[in-house]
């Protein structure tokens, strides 16, 4: 078996563990070191096993058709059983595969359904010759404080204003960076998604005081009137949700107004100023489903 048919066989198979020890020599693919090129298969392969895919189903050879240095490249089309496609050819030197390339414009030498592409993300500060510019350090070192300073909650109880405050500062940051000069950026990605994991924190704080004029509205109008809720429905249809569905309460939130952090479990908010927050939501979606079925 040459080392290309050992990789293919491995990719194919999802088995990250063979084709590491067939690549045990190699340095780099896809101008990443080998290991983190390993991370990205395996990324692939663990999204596929989490719907029950364990290998790819049919593997169809062909060549690259692109307008660049992979033209003519030989390779494979690893598709699965959902009709997914990981798309990789392979450049040889006396049968030594010596970079392996992803490939967007590729004939099969036989007929295969059309399919969904799979592709490997990576991000311009993982590759090899990523050189960093001194404003990216001190953006990354400014960031890897935010890091630090939201580990310091997991596996504790923490107000959600302290949390909030947090954000804020996260938030002020975020705004500042310039989108489109960083947007091919892991570390920018990753930050991205910190902030957007965190920003239910800040509705809920912010949901404040309209929830409780909100609630102070709904007690007073009848309940039971179809006309009087669409109106308090419509008065109030700009407060941001905070998905509180997607939010799991303590077993004694009556008592203690703890729930869990959406994203990161260990992290649990004492919303104790901000139960209004919540008993808006849960109002306003009751009512705002019934309307829906009543076709109002």
């Amino acid at each position: 078996m040459t080392k290309k048919e050992a990789i293919v066989k491995s990719i194919s198979e999802m088995d990250i563990n063979m084709l590491s020890l067939v690549l045990e020599n190699d340095t780099s693919f896809m101008n990443l070191y080998i290991e983190d090129f390993l991370g990205k298969l395996q990324e692939i392969f663990i999204e596929c096993r989490e719907n029950n895919i364990t290998e790819f189903s049919k593997v169809i050879p062909g060549e690259s058709i692109e307008d660049r240095e992979t033209n003519g490249l030989e390779g494979y089309m690893f598709i699965t059983s959902d009709k997914k496609a990981l798309t990789l050819v392979f450049e040889e030197n006396n049968n030594d595969v010596v970079e392996i390339y992803e490939c967007t414009q590729f004939r099969s030498y036989q007929n295969c359904e059309e399919t969904e592409p799979i592709h490997i993300c990576v991000w311009d500060d993982e590759k090899i010759d990523y050189i960093p510019t001194f404003e990216h350090i001190a953006l990354t070192n400014r960031i890897e404080v935010f890091y630090t300073q939201y580990e310091e909650f997991k596996n504790t109880i923490t107000p959600i204003e302290d949390v909030d405050s947090w954000y804020n500062q996260i938030k002020e940051v975020y705004d500042s960076i310039n989108l489109f000069d960083h947007m091919e950026f892991k570390f920018f990605y990753d930050f991205s998604n910190l902030v957007v994991d965190n920003m239910f924190v800040h509705f809920i704080i912010e949901n404040g005081e309209i929830s409780k004029q909100a609630l102070q509205d709904y007690e007073e109008i009848d309940s039971e009137n179809e006309y009087e809720i669409l109106e308090w429905l419509l008065k109030y249809q700009d407060v941001r949700s905070i998905f509180s569905e997607d939010l799991i309460k303590s077993n004694e939130w009556e008592k203690r107004s703890l729930v869990k952090h959406k994203k990161e479990a260990s992290i649990i908010l004492d919303c104790s100023n901000y139960r209004s927050s919540f008993k808006f939501e849960e109002i306003y979606n009751m009512h705002y489903d019934n309307q829906k079925v009543n076709g109002l």
